[in-house]
């Protein structure tokens, strides 16, 4: 059985003139042990996916159809008092501002105390050797325990916040954009500590990132967002060596190649689509150089080439 099954899962936001649909009909699975990365530009429905899986959708958004199922668990039907148990507990998150999720109030270690004593049955002893323990696992001295949040650079405060996500034993940790703003030594740095703890703890990962060389090269499976659709998702080595759908080839082709000295840098023309009037038929269209008239008025099915799932009528 896989750890989690998302099907047909639509999260909307009602504003007072329009309803942006940020996820529409999004269908994926993932195994025990497995890092998926979920790509796309800003506005793709990338985050609002992560938080559909915590219910933690913010207002006005809510999701209006589909299901997930973690473990064999409803998530969208669990009542709020059961879904607190498993967020936090099974399903661990770390966010993208590390500043913004700690209190600044509080020592960074008595933080990941409190964790440990809202989801198990231990003396604060035993919780403090055990905080203690997964500072050192992500790479922080055990001696900055007692410290402020302000006093830790962004990467460590980034490693506080994946200490915290892993104290709680999670089968799935969601991270969204856990690089962002840090320099590329402390993105290598975080993606090792990501490798290793899936390895070693044996949990899955959920990376949400705009950032496709950097998926390519630490998950095992990428899904390709664009416009609330799942457009593509294979292993990632076949998405690098052959994308199918001309937006992950987009993508692939404006990453910054320092060894093709005589390539010209590429970009993808136009802007993402609003999602509260979406363009009908492929989202995609208004931005692709194979559309035609038929992608223009028909939304492409999902379709499967051999072990790659892609929506695009190139294949249709």
């Amino acid at each position: 059985m896989a750890l989690l099954e998302v099907k047909n899962l639509k999260t909307y936001y009602f504003l007072p003139e329009s309803v942006v649909k940020a996820v529409d009909g999004v269908t994926f699975s993932m195994e025990k042990g497995e890092m998926l990365a979920v790509v796309g530009e800003s506005g793709s429905g990338k985050s609002t996916l992560g938080l559909s899986i915590l219910r933690l959708v913010p207002r006005p958004g809510r999701i209006v159809g589909g299901s997930i199922f973690f473990d064999g668990i409803d998530l969208i039907s669990l009542p709020e008092e059961e879904m607190c148990k498993i967020r936090g507990r099974r399903i661990g998150a770390v966010f993208q501002d590390p500043l913004t999720s700690l209190d600044p109030l509080m020592r960074v270690g008595e933080q990941i105390v409190e964790t440990l004593l809202t989801h198990f049955e231990m003396s604060k002893d035993e919780a403090r050797a055990q905080a203690m323990k997964y500072l050192e696992l992500v790479g922080i001295s055990p001696e900055r325990f007692y410290d402020y949040p302000h006093q830790f650079s962004g990467g460590m405060r980034q490693r506080a916040m994946i200490a915290m996500a892993v104290a709680t034993k999670p089968s799935l940790i969601i991270a969204d954009e856990p690089t962002t703003a840090l320099d590329v030594v402390m993105q290598a740095q975080i993606m090792d500590v990501f490798t290793r703890l899936k390895e070693e703890l044996d949990i899955s990962f959920i990376l949400i990132t705009h950032d496709i060389a950097l998926a390519v090269e630490t998950a095992d499976r990428i899904a390709v967002m664009y416009g609330g659709h799942l457009v593509e998702l294979a292993r990632s080595e076949i998405i690098f060596e052959k994308p199918l759908h001309p937006y992950t080839r987009a993508l692939l082709e404006a990453v910054p190649n320092v060894e093709a000295k005589d390539r010209e840098l590429k970009y993808i023309p136009g802007n993402p689509p609003d999602l509260s009037s979406p363009p009908p038929g492929c989202r995609f269209h208004p931005r692709c150089p194979y559309a035609t008239e038929k992608c223009r008025r028909e939304e492409p099915p999902s379709m499967i080439i051999k072990d790659q799932l892609v929506k695009c009528w190139l294949y249709g």
